[in-house]
């Protein structure tokens, strides 16, 4: 037996390594055959994750009765893409409410702004109690829906408030 010194590189290192891969690229595809989605196995995943975007979100904040914004995570102690969540699901409600036949975007203001307030109220019940006599300061809050549209060359920023009840 030779001795290798331990700055030499030797195809025997990577060996297992290959071993585990060519193994998991025969034996993924064999196994989910039959399954809805063959191949399917993550991360050997035939999906393009991130190939493609919408043209069109938005994100969603909120402000006190002065319009300006409130950190949603340390006045209510609930995180923004939490808050966007919920939203949707209200929006998701009142779409399936309405027969399903209309995008969220699309549904009447109206809709949207009872949802909008059904959030404001589910934040201000589920805010930690040591900060609700600051949220009863800020007089009202509001919830805003920022609509973000890329039309190929630029990204157009559509603020819409969707929201509003007491902060008391």
């Amino acid at each position: 037996m030779s001795e290798r010194s331990g700055n030499t590189f030797h195809w025997t290192d990577t060996a297992p390594h290959w071993a585990v891969v060519v193994l998991m690229a025969l034996l993924i595809p064999f196994l989910t055959r039959h399954t809805d989605k063959p191949g399917e196995f993550y991360p050997f995943s035939n999906y393009p994750m991130y190939s493609s975007f919408e043209p069109e979100t938005y994100y969603v904040y909120v402000t006190d009765g002065a319009d300006k914004p409130v950190a949603m995570g340390k006045v209510f102690g609930i995180a923004a893409s939490d808050v966007k969540k919920a939203f949707d699901r209200k929006l998701d409600a009142a779409k399936k409410a309405a027969g399903g036949k209309t995008r969220k975007a699309n549904l009447p203001i109206e809709t949207q702004a009872a949802a909008g307030r059904e959030v404001l109220e589910w934040l201000k019940a589920n805010a930690p109690n040591e900060q609700k006599p600051g949220i009863a300061k800020l007089g009202a809050i509001r919830l805003y829906r920022m609509d973000l549209k890329y039309d190929g060359s630029t990204l157009v920023k559509t603020p819409r408030q969707v929201g509003e009840v007491s902060a008391q």
